[in-house]
């Protein structure tokens, strides 16, 4: 039976190895300004990967829930990630070059705060010039108890801020509220290693406590961190691959008594097999989940040709293309 689903819960088929360059705006825009309306779950998150954003101003807005981004080149930008909506972000494999203003935007007003957990996974920024924001911006509050970020494999070379250091608090609410403190991790930085747990210090208490301290040339004026044991690096999503790959027929040549039959076959990862009136085709090219395939085979007596393929995770396709001709 037809399901009613709303467009904006079904993630990309594939978006990946996209270039954005010389915007005065966005290069790369996910999602829209009410939280939760664009979303996919945890096993089926919306997928960017390989994208190259330069010459621009925002590189890229993630208003999103459940996503995955994995490998993004920033060059030239003012703003690198600006006004994210984390709620279980994990952002893999980032190198970001020559950013004017803010690398990590952690908030952009009152309303923009983190909704839910997030990664940072092999964050690497260079030649990094700021005025006044740190090179990793956090947000201080979150709109419910518990929401945590943790930062891997965090690397600066030739970056320097002159007032926030490294990582510091900035955007989100500039209220006093004080409520839902989020907890932030940075693992093996800025010493290998070891665990920091890094807090504002407007936070009641971290101002007092011997433990929580600044952190010379890393920690900007608000941020204070303490050495932790104990918690590992979360697995926020689960990415699955369960749709069928789609196969189409696209030319019929004669060849005597034999038909030649040729055909493109898609997915959202890779094409395993395909194959015509039960034969299999030979895969003739592959890349980026688009494969073109040939087959020759003896005329069929009704003249009915039927092409189908499966994908590398065993997914068959639910409706084959069927093409009627002539014998």
């Amino acid at each position: 039976a037809d399901v009613m689903r709303d467009v904006r819960t079904i993630p990309f088929l594939r978006f990946e190895d996209n270039e954005s360059h010389s915007d005065g705006l966005f290069s790369f825009r996910f999602g829209d300004e009410v939280h939760g309306t664009v979303h996919g779950d945890r096993e089926h998150p919306f997928i960017a990967r390989n994208l190259r954003a330069w010459e621009t101003r925002y590189a890229i807005r993630p208003n999103i829930q459940f996503f995955l981004l994995d490998g993004l080149r920033i060059e030239n930008a003012t703003f690198g990630i600006y006004h994210p909506d984390y709620d279980a972000h994990v952002y893999r494999d980032l190198v970001f070059r020559n950013i004017s203003a803010e690398p990590l935007n952690g908030g952009h007003d009152e309303q923009s705060v983190p909704y839910g957990d997030f990664t940072y996974d092999r964050l690497s920024l260079e030649n990094c010039r700021l005025g006044r924001d740190p090179l990793i911006q956090l947000t201080t509050v979150g709109p419910k108890p518990g929401i945590a970020g943790h930062f891997r494999g965090v690397t600066h070379q030739n970056c320097q801020s002159r007032e926030g250091g490294v990582v510091d608090f900035g955007g989100g609410p500039t209220t006093k509220r004080i409520d839902n403190p989020i907890n932030y991790y940075f693992h093996g930085s800025p010493t290998r290693g070891i665990l920091t747990h890094v807090v504002s210090v407007k936070i009641p208490g971290v101002a007092k406590d011997a433990t929580y301290r600044d952190i010379d040339e890393w920690t900007g004026p608000e941020a204070r961190a303490a050495t932790i044991n104990g918690l590992r690096f979360p697995e926020l999503l689960s990415p699955i691959d369960d749709l069928p790959p789609a196969t189409f027929i696209t030319s019929i040549e004669h060849d005597g008594p034999r038909r030649i039959v040729r055909g493109v076959a898609h997915d959202n990862g890779e094409i395993r097999s395909v194959s015509v009136n039960g034969q299999f085709a030979e895969i003739t090219a592959q890349y980026a989940g688009v494969a073109d395939w040939m087959i020759t085979i003896g005329s069929p007596a009704d003249g009915r040709y039927r092409a189908e393929s499966m994908d590398v995770e065993g997914n068959a396709e639910l409706r084959p293309h069927r093409v009627s001709q002539r014998p």
